[in-house]
């Protein structure tokens, strides 16, 4: 945190700061430079900037604290249903330290620690008949990582020792309620923000509460590391302002060029505006598509390792894993691909490919999609073409792919035709591939149109929320259909849908034939 202080005082000294560097910055500026001071907007907008930063801030260290806190009751609601299954309930009063079932448990609770290092602590609790809380099952807890439990600390607590400091938070847990404490206190043992969740037995009776424990100084430090990104962004935006502030005040002295860099200075701006909104939001966006299916895989094969899951659950959750697996690569791939785009690294090769073929595999991949959704998707060869063409079939493929995939995605009900045509040039066996994909969907606004094809941008952002997707699909077809010697252009009238129309340049394969494939269709 803010040279080591609390909230809210980190911010008032990271304020006090930014407002010392910036009069110094002034003083030097106005009697070193003889330049003008900041105007009047300028510091007013540092001054709203600042009392909106303390929201920023504060929502950061709340947000972080939050998600601690629900990780912590996972925690201890996920252990306490693993220990109930070992047979927790089953320890009674006279159960001797090596009991065969005490020490499965306490090795439970090793294992448990030893994957989560987060958690220093995992214990149970049971309530002795004069209401005094007594620790049950007590983990063996490494606190200097040196491998050894040679501190009285670090040693496991007898069983049936009373805890005298159990508080409210424990009783409250003993009312079956998961429980987590207010504010940090210490034991013996520590400082600590601790999360308890009720135990039962089969007959369903709670008999214990599981506890785990988070170092308060970390979980401080945790809520602090968040507290100070949300500055680090605060004072970029002040540094940022205080920059533009000198460059306009700098320009006050001809009026002249001081309204022709205002209008640039101004155009500059609103094209960094729009694409850190464009780029913000596609951020927001990859991290929802790849913390989606990764919180799936992650679940799912979590299930896998219960032994009681049958062998039709097992396959079920491998099923999932692989195909969130498969979501997530394309995911990735996007990204690599546009990456090696826009670094100009993309190359396309020239070997036989068949259009047939290459539109069959498409239309295979997307026939599940399409039948789901009850959408006819059909296609339509208009004229004959070469059986074999020089080109590049996967990059093709790629292209198609994400038109065609892109118009079952925006369409919710009605049709999606694929149209192949082949326009043969003047010159003998060179020519273009003419596809359109037409949907009966949603349809694209027209002022949306000319920013449809621009990296990290979509039609309306909130089709990214509602329909998913890293909105890449369509800059990338646009790029490697240029690649192509081609291009992709797209006709659309909202509430009608959309023809997106990809080109590309061919040269036939000596010998080749020509072909008129069937059409057939996937009906709804």
């Amino acid at each position: 945190m803010f040279i080591g202080l609390s909230a809210p005082w980190d911010y008032v000294a990271f304020v006090s700061v930014c407002v010392l560097v910036v009069l110094l910055v002034e003083l030097w500026l106005v009697r070193v430079r003889h330049a003008s001071g900041l105007g009047a907007g300028t510091g007013a907008a540092m001054l709203i900037l600042v009392f909106a930063g303390w929201i920023w801030v504060d929502h950061a260290g709340h947000d972080a604290r939050d998600r601690l806190r629900d990780n912590m009751r996972g925690l201890a609601v996920t252990y306490a249903k693993d220990l109930e299954r070992l047979g927790h309930w089953r320890l009674g009063p006279d159960t001797k330290a090596d009991d065969p079932l005490y020490l499965e448990l306490v090795d439970w609770q090793k294992s448990w620690l030893a994957a989560n290092p987060q958690i220093n602590d995992i214990y149970t609790h049971r309530l002795a008949p004069d209401g005094t809380v007594l620790l049950w099952v007590d983990s063996e807890t490494d606190y200097d990582r040196d491998g050894v439990f040679d501190h009285e600390r670090e040693r496991r607590t007898p069983i049936g020792e009373p805890y005298l400091d159990g508080g409210p938070t424990v009783r409250t847990a003993f009312e079956g309620q998961t429980a987590f404490t207010p504010r940090a206190y210490s034991d013996r043992w520590g400082t600590w923000m601790s999360a308890y969740a009720p135990m039962y037995d089969p007959k369903g009776r709670q008999e214990a509460v599981l506890g785990v424990d988070f170092d308060a100084a970390a979980w401080a430090e945790a809520i602090g590391r968040a507290r100070d990104a949300g500055m680090l962004g605060i004072s970029v935006i002040l540094i940022s302002l205080l920059a533009t502030g000198r460059v306009v005040a700098s320009l006050r002295a001809d009026l002249y060029a001081r309204e022709l860099a205002a209008a640039e200075l101004a155009a500059a701006k609103q094209l960094a505006e729009s694409a850190n909104r464009a780029k913000s939001e596609f951020l927001a966006n990859m991290s929802h598509e790849i913390r989606t299916p990764m919180t799936a895989i992650l679940g799912y094969a979590d299930l896998l390792l219960d032994a009681d899951s049958t062998l039709d659950e097992r396959r079920s959750f491998v099923g999932t894993i692989l195909r969130n697996g498969d979501h997530l690569l394309g995911v990735i791939n996007d990204v690599l691909d546009i990456s090696k785009i826009e670094s100009g690294g993309m190359t396309v090769e020239q070997i036989p490919t068949s259009p047939a073929q290459v539109v069959d595999d498409v239309m295979e991949a997307w026939h599940a999609k399409a039948s789901s959704k009850r959408i006819v998707l059909s296609v339509h060869f208009l004229t004959p073409v070469p059986d074999l063409f020089l080109s590049d079939p996967t990059r093709v493929r790629q292209v198609l792919f994400n038109l065609v995939g892109n118009a079952i995605k925006f369409t919710e009900r009605g049709s999606v035709d694929v149209r192949v045509r082949y326009d043969e040039d003047s010159k003998p066996g060179v020519g273009t591939l003419v596809v359109d994909v037409k949907d009966s969907g949603i349809g694209i606004p027209p002022d949306k149109l000319a920013g449809l094809f621009q990296p990290f941008a979509q039609a309306d952002s909130s089709m990214a929320r509602r329909f998913g997707g890293t909105g890449l699909g369509l800059t990338i077809s646009r790029r490697l259909a240029q690649l192509l010697g081609g291009d992709v252009v797209v006709i659309s009238t909202v509430g009608q849908g959309s023809c997106f129309t990809f080109t590309m340049s061919t040269a036939k394969v000596e010998g080749a034939l020509w072909v008129r494939p069937a059409d057939h269709e996937i009906a709804a």
